[in-house]
């Protein structure tokens, strides 16, 4: 934490956790997006968190009658009565006990690896790491997850009051993490876990897709001496010989446009800014 005051300037250590909420862009999640595009936070900022979970609010007559259920007996009670006050138990665990726990755990308990949970992460990194061995291979998990799988498994471990990370820790741990993968890192397109969906906010799929379209757009204006062509002809061009689905391609050039590679010197024409571009 940075503090600028009464002519003090320093940088605090401050270890916290953050649990963060956020709707998407157009009201409803749309599973063929990255979740960069859904909820509109730069990659650079979503990548930051241990784990990412999409909540999907679909029908379910138990689950809505119990939310139901909790929302109107919360309702029932009386502003300055405490959950724990109330005749019937909403929680598993009492409110004041599960806070008492937490700061006793927080205060007393400082978990360390052991050897097995030390290997056992190892091996599920390196595992993810070598499904996909070619030169662009697709990348399942970085070097920063590793930091998050440590964290999260002496969470775990914590928890249970214990000193010592166990594999059954990191095991539980697994479980969490490839359903984050599965929520966040499933592209549609491939079939494949790709987390530059959210390192990146596209996946590599759409990468090389639009590197593909980049190529070929300069190679017809180059061959046209770089004059204003007709959209619609690239379009054609682009959709026959390159192959890609004309929704890909017309969000493509949209986002050229806003970005300034392209521009329009009159109305259904385009032309790159530069030609080094």
């Amino acid at each position: 934490v940075s503090i600028a005051k009464a002519g003090i300037v320093a940088t605090l250590k401050a270890q916290t956790a953050i649990i963060a909420a956020a709707n998407p862009y157009s009201g409803r999640y749309d599973r063929y997006k990255t979740p960069t595009q859904n909820i509109r936070l730069p990659p650079a900022l979503l990548s930051r968190f241990d784990l990412i979970f999409i909540v999907v609010d679909r029908p379910d007559a138990a689950a809505d009658a119990q939310m139901a259920e909790f929302i109107l007996k919360n309702s029932m009670t009386e502003p300055e009565d405490s959950l724990d006050e109330t005749d019937e138990v909403l929680a598993p665990i009492p409110t004041n006990l599960l806070k008492k726990y937490i700061k006793y755990a927080k205060r007393t308990c400082h978990p360390v690896l052991t050897n097995d949970a030390k290997e056992k992460i190892k091996e599920f990194y390196l595992e993810l790491r070598g499904q996909y061995d070619s030169e662009d291979a697709i990348i399942s998990i970085l070097a920063r997850n590793l930091d998050a799988l440590v964290r999260l498994s002496e969470a775990h471990a914590k928890m249970a009051l214990r000193e010592k990370v166990l594999k059954d820790d990191v095991e539980e741990i697994f479980k969490l993490f490839k359903r984050y993968l599965k929520d966040t890192g499933y592209d549609e397109t491939t079939g494949k876990i790709d987390m530059d969906r959210i390192f990146v906010g596209q996946s590599r799929s759409s990468i090389n897709k639009l590197e593909t379209l980049m190529n070929r757009l300069k190679e017809i204006f180059e061959d046209n001496n770089w004059k204003p062509l007709e959209k619609v002809n690239i379009f054609q061009i682009l959709e026959l010989e390159e192959n890609l689905d004309k929704k890909f391609i017309e969000h493509a050039v949209t986002e050229l446009l806003r970005e300034g590679t392209l521009y329009e010197p009159r109305s259904g024409f385009i032309k790159f800014t530069r030609k080094d571009d």
